[in-house]
């Protein structure tokens, strides 16, 4: 896939929406961000990652495109929705995933939006710990064939924060057991 290599930044992936940044791009940096975490992981060990975004027009779109792709991936996602950078990183914290990535263009304005990438814990992926290997993975990318998605509500979970769990996306496709994305509600 070619990519603007400028919007791969020192702390963050970020441009301009719609131009720079686009929902294809977006779920393939779910894709890459899967194959660059699952690199310092287990080969037993199912991956979790956390996805929250901002309050930006755009954010939701980007969301569920990055999610579609982490969980194209084998991703166990958990979707804690709308919040605050400082609760996202909390979050990934307290639900002890294996990382996070949050929708946001920080301060920058509503023209622009992006993505923060963290490890375990919170900790950032910077432009010299793994954002411009991800770039590299985005560039190879190729186009996968249609999704194998379903939404369903699901009651039966138990909740994961305050509203309990809403829109569970789940790749009917994946061996083994299933892949989901939980919804926080929050």
């Amino acid at each position: 896939m070619s990519i603007p290599r400028h919007i791969f930044k020192q702390y963050d992936i970020r441009g301009l929406v719609g131009e720079e940044i686009t929902e294809e791009l977006a779920e393939n940096i779910g894709r890459a961000y899967a194959q660059f975490l699952a690199g310092e992981l287990s080969d037993s060990q199912e991956m979790m990652v956390v996805v929250g975004r901002d309050m930006r027009e755009s954010s939701v779109a980007y969301q569920n495109r990055l999610m579609a792709g982490l969980v194209k991936s084998g991703v166990r996602v958990v979707d804690i929705g709308l919040v605050s950078t400082p609760a996202f990183y909390f979050g990934v914290g307290h639900l002890k995933a294996d990382g996070g990535i949050m929708v946001s263009a920080s301060h920058n304005p509503a023209a622009y939006n992006g993505f923060k990438l963290t490890r375990a814990n919170a900790v950032p992926i910077s432009g010299d710990t793994g954002i411009q290997e991800i770039a590299e993975l985005v560039e190879a990318m190729r186009p996968l064939p249609a999704s194998p998605y379903e939404g369903e509500e699901n009651s039966s979970l138990p909740p994961l924060a305050k509203g309990g769990l809403g829109r569970v996306w789940i790749n009917r496709e994946s061996r083994g057991r299933p892949r989901a994305c939980d919804s926080g509600g929050v």
